[in-house]
């Protein structure tokens, strides 16, 4: 090719690059990128001037801290610059915020221009090495290098940056080596480049390895010794660089972040690496099947020379092509010699000789596999020497598969959850890819498939003994799933939370520290066992976020508040005292915390007017709508106590008037309004309830008291019990529930329902009886359940018995039996209890039982009658309708076939 007309490949393979990887211009952040890049403010802070900028690069690729700076800028320093300089021209478009739209766009520009870059700069060469070529040799190289697939992460993926750039100026170096008469100055510049490629990641230390390559192969490359000799001169600076860098590297930026050795001794690791050698040999000739994940249970590591047999064999297959290598370099053929050694030296850096804890990944073949495509390269020259003209083709057809194979990879680097998708269906056994597929969900507000993928991290783990990397995971995929179940309450789930953080408090974290003597779980468990009504576990957990040295001041008084509550008498007393000392330093806002605390202990204890001066303190400093609110409330109750309903009523109006959503207030401001004959007022405070919540109980209730009342008025109607009573004792339970005493909540639901005996009072007490049956329910008291249901059955009109008839026919199955519970159902069905759930229900309990044609019966009817359903739904049943019946139709066909 024209010395002139061979540099303008570099346009022409940066176009070709954007072309292919365009599609990922407006991917989002993931993975690493969250942390390095998005929410590193050193990137994205405000420019302060050339001056500045070059002092603060110099002061972070020459310092560096590894034990403070957690983003660690100074390793690999050269790659952050160039996302400073992606930021700055993204925040000179108008984005500031990394979440807005168009905020990667340059950084993924920045790195697909680099990858046309390093195509561009492997084509000049491989012309320079070989000018006497027609360009072939040189544009297979170069072009497989660009659209293989396997180079996918390192180039849409914006933390890849590190392979693109080193590799830049890699070949950039080992070009100028090539480009003229050897000397010092050469070598100077070659070792500047060396160093650039150094400080965008360490694979440059292969350099002078690479170098050895290139100058055996080079057509003009040194032959005798004097040529040698001379072909030092630019050999000898880039050693003497790298050789530096590389002992800082080690001694300052520890970049084995202390990782064992893959499978935890030398041997093991030894014995491993020669199979990943051969996975990256499979990567670079089928890369089908991509991950961005090859952790645990990808390449499990060896535990022997036949454990598995593959070790062996792998070992066998280096050795032998390192044998064969050096058949054919005594032989002369350099080019043929160079390829195994030359790939196995490219990938040392990552091959656990240095222990590091990225065991194996995809972008580490970015530059090795360079080596690879030589033989690929020969092997289509001698195709052309047998056939000739059919190299061309080949060739391009290899190309278009290759690049469509790359195109439809692209499509997993658009965003978080598909690139953690395609991770583990390509490698189910890896529990981080589990866990990054649930944070992907977990950013989509999915939260029970998040639950449902970190169970499966926590599953793959657990049984394993873990690195610093594996146990990283699982402590996470355990915290965080413990929160997720118990966001989403339910005994079965806030039971599982709680089995997950006791196994947690009982792990040692990354550093070997104990979990248990960190805050952030024990708050977490207090939580639960509280749910749960465990208060034992509650209260340790209390007593440890007061004890440990490094929980918060805030936490600890939120525990010493917890345990102010939870006990009695004296200490009662001594814990308030602390929590107000703790307070104090917090702030106005933590005492209001202790007095509204003891309010809540006053009138738990029904020393009402203690109670209400606790409420009066805290509502002096209370800042919070929400808890000023809920202040106000409890004071109203304390007047209720105290038997001044005129204070009650006007505490409750002083509430409406500052939040005039309160509920709550709405309907006891009502009760006392229809308590004292002022049925209308009472009558707008029910409404504005069912306003916001249309089938609330009590607001009904009230709204049909009224209207009794109004015919007591007339003398149509006979007396009934006063509903202030009730309603203090609903409020009661709720109460105790919110403190997690369900026992003293069902008493004050049954005293409640005594009180609701009239005739007049029907509805209420069916209100009242279903509340205390789902209680029962829900603490897994079935017995109790179930003669609640068996009440409300009997007492509820026909028209009512479709609000819990579902929860009915669960709890008869589990006291009495799925066909109990069937018959049951289909009784009142038949007595014209309407559900649209009903009939699928019922099949559905059919079909756990076993009872497969009834199943199929009631699938069948449910999907004749059912019309508004979700079409989800109605697919799924249709589905389990199918299932049942594929069952039944092979049940009778046996059969048929039995003698």
């Amino acid at each position: 090719m024209i010395a002139p007309l061979r540099w303008a490949v570099i346009p022409i393979f940066l176009l070709l690059s954007l072309l292919l990887y365009y599609p990922v211009l407006d991917g989002d952040w993931v993975f690493d990128d969250v942390r390095l890049v998005s929410t590193n403010d050193w990137l994205w802070r405000s420019f302060e001037g050339v001056s500045a900028e070059l002092q603060e690069w110099w002061r972070v690729s020459t310092t560096a801290d590894p034990a403070t700076d957690q983003v660690r800028v100074g390793f690999r320093p050269l790659r952050f610059i160039s996302y400073r300089l992606d930021a700055l021209a993204t925040m000179a478009m108008g984005i500031d915020d990394p979440a807005q739209d168009g905020a990667t766009t340059f950084f993924h520009l920045h790195n697909i221009l680099l990858h046309g870059l390093c195509a561009s700069l492997l084509f000049l060469l491989v012309q320079r090495i070989h000018p006497a070529g027609n360009g072939v040799s040189a544009a297979l190289m170069a072009g497989l290098f660009l659209v293989h697939p396997v180079q996918s992460e390192a180039v849409a993926w914006i933390s890849g940056r590190r392979d693109v750039l080193f590799c830049g100026f890699y070949l950039g170096a080992l070009l100028l080596m090539v480009s003229g008469k050897p000397g010092w100055g050469r070598g100077l510049a070659v070792a500047l480049l060396a160093a650039l490629s150094m400080a965008s990641k360490e694979m440059a230390a292969t350099l002078p390895a690479a170098m050895v390559a290139v100058a055996l192969v080079a057509q003009e490359g040194p032959r005798t010794r004097k040529e040698w000799l001379s072909w030092s001169r630019v050999a000898i600076p880039t050693l003497l660089v790298l050789g530096l860098l590389s002992i800082r590297l080690l001694a300052v930026q520890d970049p084995g972040a202390g990782a064992p050795h893959w499978g935890g001794s030398v041997a093991s690791s030894a014995w491993t690496v020669g199979r990943a050698v051969m996975h990256y040999l499979a990567l670079f000739t089928w890369p089908i099947g991509l991950s961005v994940d090859y952790s645990y249970a990808a390449i499990p590591a060896s535990t022997g020379a036949l454990s598995p047999v593959t070790s062996l064999l792998s070992w066998i297959a280096i050795v032998g092509g390192l044998l064969l290598s050096w058949k054919w370099l005594r032989g002369g053929r350099y080019s043929a010699a160079i390829v195994w050694p030359l790939f196995l030296a490219l990938l040392s850096p990552v091959l656990q000789i240095f222990p590091h804890p990225e065991r194996f990944a995809e972008r580490f073949l970015y530059l090795p596999m360079v080596a690879l495509a030589i033989p690929l390269v020969y092997m289509l020259a001698s195709l052309e020497r047998r056939s000739p003209g059919s190299r061309l083709p080949v060739l391009l057809i290899l190309l278009c598969l290759s690049a469509l194979v790359t195109r439809e990879r692209l499509s997993d680097w658009q965003g978080p959850y598909p690139l953690w998708s395609s991770a583990v269906t390509a490698q189910p056994q890896c529990a981080r890819a589990w866990f990054g597929l649930a944070e992907a969900a977990r950013g989509r507000q999915w939260n029970s498939e998040a639950a449902s993928d970190l169970g499966k991290s926590i599953d793959i783990l657990a049984p394993i003994s873990r690195d610093r990397l594996q146990q990283g995971i699982y402590l996470q995929s355990l915290q965080i799933r413990a929160g997720l179940l118990a966001g989403f309450g339910g005994e079965g789930n806030l039971r599982e939370a709680y089995r997950h953080l006791q196994e947690l408090l009982e792990e040692s974290d990354t550093d070997g520290t104990a979990v248990r003597n960190q805050s952030a779980p024990w708050r977490e468990y207090l939580k639960v066992c509280e749910r749960l009504g465990e208060y034992e576990g509650a209260r340790e957990a209390a007593l440890e976020l007061v004890n440990l040295p490094a929980t918060q001041p805030a936490v600890r008084f939120e525990a010493m508040l917890y345990l102010s509550a939870t006990s009695e008498g004296d200490d009662r007393q001594r814990y308030f005292q602390q929590a107000r000392d703790l307070a104090v330093p917090i702030g106005d806002r933590a005492i209001s915390k202790v007095s509204y605390q003891q309010g809540m202990v006053a009138l738990e204890e029904k020393q009402f007017a203690e109670a209400r001066e606790f409420f009066d303190e805290a509502l002096r400093t209370l800042d919070e709508e929400g808890r000023r609110s809920s202040a106000r409330y409890r004071k109203a109750e304390a007047w209720l106590g105290l038997g001044d309903t005129a204070r009650a009523r006007q505490t409750l109006e002083e509430l409406l008037g500052e939040d005039p959503q309160h509920l709550p207030a709405h309907l006891s401001l009502g009760e006392l309004l229809l308590s004292t004959d002022q049925v209308e007022l009472a009558l707008e405070h029910f409404r504005t309830v069912l306003e916001v919540v249309p089938d609330n109980p009590q607001a009904l209730q009230g709204i049909r008291q009224a209207a009794v009342r109004k015919k007591l008025e007339e003398g149509t109607a006979e007396a009934f019990t006063d509903p202030t009573r009730i309603t203090a004792l609903t409020m009661l339970a709720d109460r105790m529930l919110g403190k997690g005493e369900p026992a003293k909540a069902r008493e004050a639901l049954v005293e409640a329902c005594k009180h609701a005996e009239g005739p007049v009072e029907k509805d209420r007490r069916i209100d009242l009886l279903l509340r205390i049956a789902r209680h029962d329910a829900q603490q897994g008291d079935w017995a109790l359940a179930l003669d609640g249901y068996q009440h409300l059955l009997e007492l509820a009109e026909i028209s009512r018995q479709g609000d819990f008839i579902l929860e009915a026919g669960e709890v008869f199955r589990r006291v009495e039996g799925a066909t109990a519970a069937l018959e049951m159902l289909e009784s009142r069905r038949q007595a014209g209890v309407s559900e649209p759930r009903l009939l699928r229900q019922m099949g559905a309990m059919a079909h756990g039982e076993g009872q497969l044609a009834d199943a199929a019966n009631w699938y069948r009817k449910y999907l004749e009658e059912a019309t508004e359903e979700d079409p989800q739904v109605r697919s799924r049943v249709e589905e389990a309708l199918e299932a049942v019946e594929k069952i039944l139709s092979e049940e009778a066909a046996d059969g048929e076939e039995s003698p």
